[in-house]
């Protein structure tokens, strides 16, 4: 992948944690995020959660951390149904980008989550966070990061609703898109998302049967 060129996928433990410490973005930019992100992808420890509030960024460290309860972190996850992760409706204030970049972020997390400690009932409330997404928010005028692309492609292969198929499928392509939109690739953050999204898929994401 070739935002990922320079980056020590294939290097030794010691110089994958010291690209880690070190990783800025091409913009010299560091998200919150971004550090339980590239230890997962490079395989590092990543050191203590640094117990921020922020939904989307515990979801993340959960997924280092067993002693983060994802059900104390997101919303609902006991309740399937087509709804948000991370915002209740009274934070419809919250402007659309910051939105958008936490829901998918949470989303692509709780996937993750789901599919490692075996909870199909967190993967079905993944799907229907999934249409919440298709059906409230749109893609391309908030976030050029492709967070979750792997469970709105897993939805479009498992929806019996053609038309929601469709719609997770044209979500996930203009999460591709939009990604690609400014350098003619992927930044660099964009790459680790994608590359771990695309292992999810390869360890068995894409389920069989239907969604509901």
């Amino acid at each position: 992948m070739t935002g990922l060129a320079n980056s020590p996928l294939e290097a030794d433990a010691d110089e994958r944690l010291a690209y880690l410490n070190g990783f800025r973005d091409e913009f010299l930019n560091q998200r919150t995020t971004d550090r339980p992100l590239l230890a997962r992808v490079l395989g590092v420890d990543p050191g203590p959660s640094p117990g921020s509030e922020d939904a989307a960024e515990r979801a993340w460290w959960a997924l280092h951390d067993p002693f983060i309860d994802p059900a104390s972190v997101l919303l609902d996850l006991d309740t399937p149904g087509d709804a948000p992760l991370v915002y209740h409706a009274s934070d419809a204030g919250v402007a659309i980008e910051w939105r958008t970049l936490d829901e998918l972020a949470a989303l692509h997390a709780l996937w993750n989550l789901a599919l490692e400690r075996g909870r199909a009932d967190w993967r079905a409330r993944c799907l229907g966070a999934a249409r919440w997404h298709i059906r409230e928010l749109q893609p391309d005028n908030a976030t050029n990061q492709p967070w979750a692309v792997h469970v709105f492609l897993t939805l479009a292969n498992v929806s019996n609703d053609t038309e929601v198929a469709h719609a997770a499928r044209f979500h996930a392509e203009t999460l591709m898109h939009a990604c690609q939109v400014q350098q003619g690739r992927p930044d660099i953050v964009s790459a680790f998302v994608l590359l771990d999204g695309a292992r999810m898929l390869e360890r068995g994401a894409e389920t069989n049967g239907s969604d509901r």
